[in-house]
């Protein structure tokens, strides 16, 4: 009776079920696969190779070189990383010898936050068979058929004849067009004149709608574009002294009076300097004459 009991218990009491522990990953896992599994000679071979492994960890796949890797032809590669612990290596390969080939080995090196890396091998068990593109049970060379001219009728040349005035109505119509777009040739633009310009305008704002602060702010403006535009480096972007390298390593007429101007301008934006009106005018004066070549020394803003 005892034994019939036990027996009856271990049928019925089901088994404990495996721990947490037992189900986590041990390691990283990398599998692969490929297709097709026969091809004839250049056919493109899909190469995956997949791992999975802890979140946090990173991953670099690697194949091996031109060399170690014939008969096969890389043609194409690409990584994607899910960030969810799985990294996907595709390949695309092609394959220029016959018979029963490996696939070419790739590894995948996982790395964790502390710097231990653990590298991975794989390989598909699989092999793939290539084939030659023509049927290697044919015994002799079949005749060489002659190339049949096409059979035209009188309408394809009445097709022809109409379409061609159409045609030539169409270019005439467009190379018009393109000659009146074009219209004169551009004249060279005179970034000197477009300055003196701006500098007259100003001048004519001063006092009333432009205070002497807004007046250095917008003659460092104009002095930055006008040697950038002219001299071709980049002013806008440069602080005084990189403009003042560049202005010595070029002939720029006026170009001490240029880098003095943008130095007062630069106490008064970033050391609060209070200019006046007038200091003002005589920067915008000392400017005018420095960008036509007559240049006349710079006073200190106070």
């Amino acid at each position: 009776m005892v034994f019939l009991l036990l027996i009856v218990h271990f049928l019925l009491v089901p088994a404990p079920l495996a721990s947490a522990d037992d189900s986590e990953r041990t390691g990283p896992v990398l599998k692969s696969v490929f297709s097709p599994s026969s091809v004839t000679i250049g056919d493109r071979i899909f190469y995956t190779v997949t791992v999975s492994y802890d979140p946090g960890q990173t991953v670099v796949f690697s194949i091996p070189d031109s060399t170690q890797l014939m008969p096969f032809v890389l043609l194409r590669k690409n990584t994607r990383h899910s960030g969810k612990g799985l990294s996907v290596f595709e390949a695309e390969l092609a394959l220029f010898d016959t018979g029963v080939h490996s696939l070419p080995p790739v590894s995948a090196t996982v790395s964790d936050s502390l710097g231990d890396e653990t590298v991975l091998r794989t390989s598909p068990e699989s092999r793939i068979k290539v084939k030659d593109l023509t049927d290697s049970t044919m015994t002799e060379l079949l005749p060489i058929k002659p190339l049949k001219l096409p059979q035209r009728s009188w309408i394809d040349y009445l097709v022809l004849l109409l379409i061609a005035p159409g045609v030539i109505l169409v270019i005439f119509l467009l190379r018009s067009i393109i000659k009146r777009q074009r219209g004169a040739p551009m004249k060279p633009v005179d970034y000197r004149s477009e300055a003196l310009q701006k500098i007259r305008e100003l001048e004519k704002s001063i006092g009333d709608e432009l205070s002497p602060g807004e007046c250095y702010e917008q003659l460092s403006f104009l002095l930055r574009t006008y040697l950038e535009q002219q001299y071709g480096f980049s002013a806008l972007e440069a602080v005084t002294g990189e403009i003042r390298s560049e202005i010595a390593s070029r002939s720029v007429p006026g170009g001490d009076v240029l880098i003095e101007l943008l130095d007062i301008t630069d106490l008064v934006k970033f050391a609060e300097s209070m200019p006046t009106t007038e200091d003002c005018r005589l920067s915008l004066d000392q400017a005018k004459h420095a960008i036509m070549g007559t240049s006349k020394k710079c006073h200190e803003s106070r």
